[in-house]
């Protein structure tokens, strides 16, 4: 089981570091290690710490930086689902970041070659994202430009109104949605079908950008 070179060792031994054991614990979890491995291929794995976070969080990922890694910091009662959760929230970032300098590039190169610079994989990523994430080109006004929340609307009209504020924002959806993956949401529950289809678009958007970064170091 892979264990997370970022989590301090034990000072004893005998005593496995508790965050130590917790990450190994998430590790046995595919999706664990799939957020893992592509935030360290783009070299952006956040710093994990553990401390006390207040009686009601079990996790916070802080990223001040845009570009930066950021740092997850999880409750001593955290589960491996807060550590997918959190994770989630980074590789989020990063996935924003790389479908900016994608479509950046294109555009430049467009304009002066008049043909496209992406490789399939990547235009396949980009355009993959603005159909399952949010479509940029759409105006800001455009209640159909974010499809997460647009789903969301549609399915629990409700519900996404309650919980506009933070639950049912996007990115909560898919970091909720993955971690409920690893166990089910009991104490910010959303209707049926909101988590199990934002964790299978996240998956979606993981590969194909593991795919697009892949086949373009190839070239």
């Amino acid at each position: 089981m892979a264990s997370n070179a970022l989590a301090p060792r034990a000072k004893n031994a005998l005593v496995q570091d508790p965050l130590q054991e917790l990450l190994t614990r998430a590790a046995a979890y595919p999706q664990y290690n799939d957020l893992v491995n592509f935030l360290t291929s783009m070299q952006k794995m956040p710093k994990i710490k553990q401390e006390y976070l207040g009686p009601y969080v079990s996790g916070q990922y802080d990223s001040t930086n845009w570009e930066g890694p950021g740092v997850i910091t999880v409750a001593h009662n955290a589960s491996p689902s807060t550590v997918v959760h959190e994770l989630t929230h980074a590789a989020d970032r990063q996935l924003g970041n790389l479908s900016y300098d994608l479509r950046e590039r294109a555009s430049l190169f467009d304009r002066l070659m008049g043909r496209s610079s992406l490789t399939p994989e990547e235009k396949q990523f980009v355009d993959s994202r603005k159909k399952l994430y949010y479509d940029p080109d759409k105006n800001v006004n455009d209640p159909t430009r974010d499809a997460r929340e647009n789903f969301v609307n549609k399915l629990a009209p409700e519900w996404a109104k309650r919980k506009r504020d933070y639950r049912a924002k996007d990115n909560e959806l898919i970091a909720y949605g993955m971690g409920s993956t690893i166990e089910p949401n009991t104490y910010n529950r959303a209707p049926l079908h909101i988590d199990p289809t934002m964790a299978t678009d996240f998956s979606i958007m993981l590969d194909l950008a593991q795919r697009a970064r892949a086949k373009a170091g190839k070239k």
